[in-house]
């Protein structure tokens, strides 16, 4: 007798990774059929058994995404292969992941090649020190840098602790805090500054000030309600939470080195050089802000006619945020996007864009580069996030490919953008 029941079998294509391995059990595969066969010894089948129930196969569903192909092709032409990192592009609106893009990149059509070319193919991937199996839109790990210096300006203001007409001491290219000089990243200082001026310039004493007279409860509070911290709970598999950390939990962490968490800590934290944050979770942070009320579930599945997803969209988080916390984020965002700001390289003619640029320490190599932002901004549409690796300042490296990946889709492109 020989029979075929339901699972899987030897041979079987199965989904291995992202979208595929997330959706393949539960949605992809089907169901097999069943049917009940005399054979004899040499495999010859004489027909099925009489008698004996036979059961149809069910086909598997077909899995409609949410990614916009124009956008996906924008933003993998923007992201040269040369370089490691990733893009996100969301709508804050749903949740729905306009286009997405790990880098370097790798061919998955090759596992369904024949296993000589699939086994060389694999060792090449696994040796590849780039480590482009890894997805690093949702397990790449990153200090948020300046991007973070939007949190600890809406939690000051948010909880009346700092006025957005307040002024601190002076940058003169540092702060003395703990018996030795924090630098900001202008060596000739930045002067006396308010909340949004500061923001646009990403000015280091600003914030070093800002953060302490705040503290750290507020300043993690407020960066686990836009998300960090967390998994987003995006539909794909191996995502990383990041890390907000605390006092408690850096005590926990560091015990074994005997570290113990001390005042000084907070002037790290203030400036995004404590924590670390996914690409996927920097792009809906910059969401939550441009729309100012709900943070939403990012998500794949797409269900519905006519572009719009039928699927409710979930909401991680409502922001409350007073009236005018709002209405600083947008001008801080704004002003970065604008003359004079460091994320110049992402306006988009006639759309009001706002964004934050960011550099991450990396203490193997050059720093990373951060940038994002969304649009239009009171009421976004459309949240972009960036990382790339060793590359340095995210104004010059990371702003320019959300900026192309802002105007495809507002449909007002540079000429340098084909290029």
């Amino acid at each position: 007798n020989g029979m075929t029941d339901s699972g899987y079998h030897l041979g079987d294509f199965v989904g291995k990774f992202g979208l595929e391995a997330q959706y393949e059990g539960s949605y992809l595969h089907g169901t097999d059929g069943v049917e009940y066969a005399m054979v004899d010894a040499y495999g010859r089948s004489y027909g099925n058994l009489e008698g004996m129930p036979v059961v149809e196969p069910v086909s598997g569903r077909d899995l409609q995404t949410t990614i916009d192909l124009h956008l996906q092709q924008v933003a993998e032409k923007a992201f040269p292969d040369s370089q490691s990192g990733a893009a996100v592009a969301i709508d804050p609106r749903n949740g729905d992941i306009l286009a997405i893009v790990s880098s370097p990149r790798f061919d998955p059509n090759m596992f369904a090649s024949s296993s000589v070319r699939r086994g060389r193919y694999w060792r090449q991937l696994i040796m590849d020190p780039r480590q482009p199996l890894n997805n690093r839109a949702i397990t790449g790990l990153y200090s948020p840098g300046s991007t973070f210096k939007l949190i600890t300006a809406m939690s000051a203001l948010n909880e009346g602790i700092v006025g957005t007409d307040d002024h601190f001491n002076a940058c003169h290219g540092g702060y003395w805090y703990g018996g030795r000089i924090n630098k900001c990243w202008k060596k000739e200082g930045h002067g006396s500054l308010a909340m949004v001026g500061a923001v646009k310039v990403s000015c280091n004493v600003y914030f070093y000030q800002c953060g302490l007279k705040t503290g750290i409860d507020y300043l993690c509070q407020y960066a686990r309600l836009f998300g960090l911290g967390s998994q987003t709970g995006v539909d794909l598999p191996g995502e990383k939470a990041g890390e907000v950390m605390d006092p408690q939990e850096y005590n926990t962490k560091f015990k074994s080195r005997g570290w113990v968490w001390t005042q000084g800590q907070i002037l790290n934290a203030s400036i995004g050089q404590s924590q670390t944050v996914t690409p996927i979770q920097l792009a809906n942070y910059s969401g939550g802000m441009g729309r100012g009320d709900v943070l939403n579930k990012p998500r794949f599945r797409f269900v519905g006619k006519n572009g719009r997803n039928e699927l409710p969209p979930e909401t991680l988080h409502k922001l409350e945020l007073h009236e005018a916390t709002k209405q600083m984020l947008l001008s801080a965002l704004r002003a970065v996007v604008e003359p004079g700001g460091t994320g110049g390289r992402a306006k988009v003619d006639s759309i009001d864009v706002g964004g934050k640029t960011g550099t991450a320490q990396n203490p193997h190599g050059d720093d990373h580069a951060l940038f994002f932002c969304s649009a239009p901004l009171g009421s976004a549409e459309i949240a972009v996030g960036v990382v790339v690796e060793n590359a340095g300042h995210g104004g010059s490296v990371a702003a320019p490919i959300a900026g192309k990946i802002m105007r495809a889709y507002f449909k007002r492109p540079w000429p340098g953008d084909n290029e």
